[in-house]
């Protein structure tokens, strides 16, 4: 005789390979809707001598490319759990307690315009073997996948 099995739905946090190709394509989108425009404006600071005379308008110019790359990933996760990348692979951005609030979803992502400092974000991650990124520990927050386990 057959029993009835039940299961339900467990979150698990997801694996490595799916987060990188997730940010990969959300960074190219970013890219192409964020970058490339401004591409007339930043050529003319194209080799180190115009860099380094650059008027207020490079600043101005990477500014709004911040803003808007942090607006893109926090607007999509608030919303939605998920960015364009994390839809593909259904990926979610989870709390740790609770519901996830607007403040910790600015605080996962603060890192993620300033590559230098997402580098060190992510080597916590690749170091602790955690699956959190180090803004995530901060923000008690987690990217998962879900999953089907026995009841």
């Amino acid at each position: 005789m057959v029993k009835n099995l039940q299961y339900k739905i467990k979150n698990h946090p997801a694996s490595y390979w799916k987060r990188f190709v997730a940010y990969m394509i959300d960074v190219f989108i970013i890219y192409l809707i964020i970058v490339i425009p401004f591409g007339d404006h930043l050529k003319k600071f194209d080799n180190t001598f115009t860099f380094l005379q650059a008027d207020k308008s490079l600043f101005f110019i990477s500014l709004i490319i911040v803003l808007l790359t942090l607006l893109y990933f926090v607007i999509l996760e608030f919303k939605y759990k998920q960015t364009i990348g994390k839809m593909f692979f259904d990926i979610y951005v989870a709390s740790e307690k609770g519901d996830l609030s607007l403040q910790q979803i600015i605080l996962r992502n603060i890192t993620k315009p300033f590559s230098i400092v997402f580098i060190i974000d992510v080597a916590y991650m690749l170091f602790k073997r955690n699956n959190q990124r180090l803004f995530e520990v901060f923000s008690n927050t987690l990217v998962v996948e879900k999953g089907v386990a026995l009841k």
